[in-house]
């Protein structure tokens, strides 16, 4: 984090100068009766405020009111109610701008949650409230870049994040219900499964299935696939609990119906099998597969890897086989008989990729 925007170290400031953040995620208030809260006014109490709060400047203070909460908000109830004159806090200078207090607010949030994808998405759904409902698939890409420009998240990770987040409010709960239910779960990774390798291509590969060309196509649009986010959510959950799908390569799997080169009666299967996915409680994900399998065998074909990753490998091992020496191979193994077999097949190795290479050059 960047301790530029904080005023100094820690330091203890007035409790009556402090204003509740009201555009607080959680609500402007705590519940002063649940149990949690009363275990922490004991503690505070005890030892007291050990973790300090995260106020800001205000620029135009107003009565008495200097200070804004950003983060520690049980904290400063129980202090209030513990009738405590002073906290401990870490202030932020004046003038801080909403992206950088979000990117406070952010890290601050990830180092208490240790950084678990599903985590991270709770953490950033609290700090930008925006996201509370859900997002447009138009939306997606320019709050991608966002999310990373003001947290300083890798752009991959922040679109994977988005992926997760745009869903409708109602369906995030759903799943985070579910992580609680089921802590060990990666149920943050099959949704990402469906969201990238179902949803996203199937929007592209059949546009008509989502009704685009109807009147109020847009957010005819939206609703569709809100109702196949949550059909093959319910489907995931199904299938996890009587354990018939136990990764996210079985969300994966149906992908290659997607390929954007498939016209007549071969689009058209392709389209049934996806529309029968959706529509179907009791047609599994392994039921698609075969039926692909079966129907559409072409479509499993091996895809070919793109240009730019073939000429990364390359480079990669250019660099690997220039500064490797010989001496390598005797101190990969004590016995010589060992090395001779080691040597004898990094020969042939060499001889392939050599053979390889010259054919591959013919051709270009």
């Amino acid at each position: 984090m960047d301790t530029s925007q904080f005023t100094s170290h820690v330091k203890k400031i007035p409790v009556a100068q402090i204003s509740p953040n009201p555009e607080n995620p959680r609500g402007p208030t705590v519940n002063t009766k649940d149990p949690s809260f009363e275990r922490l006014v004991t503690s505070i109490s005890q030892v007291g405020i050990l973790v300090p709060i995260v106020v800001r400047e205000l620029p135009h203070p107003k009565a008495n009111k200097k200070y804004e909460l950003v983060d520690g908000e049980r904290r400063y109830w129980a202090a209030v109610k513990l009738r405590r004159e002073e906290v401990p806090a870490h202030v932020l200078r004046t003038g801080v701008s909403r992206s950088d207090l979000r990117k406070v607010m952010f890290h601050l949030h990830m180092t208490r949650e240790q950084w678990e994808p599903w985590a991270q998405c709770k953490a950033l759904w609290e700090v930008y409230s925006e996201l509370k409902d859900g997002l447009r698939i138009d939306e997606k890409k320019d709050w991608a870049k966002k999310i990373a420009r003001e947290t300083g998240m890798e752009q991959g990770t922040a679109r994977d994040r988005i992926s997760v987040l745009c869903w409708p409010k109602h369906l995030k709960e759903k799943i985070d219900k579910f992580k609680q239910d089921y802590p060990a779960s990666e149920i943050y990774s099959y949704v990402l499964a469906i969201e990238a390798s179902i949803v996203e291509p199937s929007l592209k590969a059949f546009p008509e299935f989502y009704n685009h060309t109807k009147k109020g196509a847009r957010n005819a649009l939206e609703h569709k696939v809100n109702i196949v986010r949550e059909r093959l959510l319910d489907k995931t959950i199904q299938e996890i609990e009587i354990g018939t799908v136990t990764t996210r390569e079985f969300i994966r799997a149906i992908d290659p119906i997607f390929t954007a080169s498939l016209e007549g009666t071969t689009k058209t299967v392709a389209r049934q099998i996806f529309s029968t996915l959706v529509e179907r409680r009791d047609y599994s994900y392994e039921d698609a597969r075969s039926e692909i399998a079966i129907k559409l065998p072409e479509v499993l074909a091996e895809k070919p890897p793109k240009p730019r990753r073939v000429i990364g490998l390359m480079n990669s091992l250019t660099r690997i086989l220039e500064g490797y020496e010989p001496t390598y191979i005797r101190a990969g193994a004590k016995h010589k008989s060992t090395q001779r077999k080691l040597r004898g097949e990094f020969v042939a190795a060499l001889k392939e990729l050599a053979t390889a290479i010259g054919h591959l050059q013919d051709k270009l």
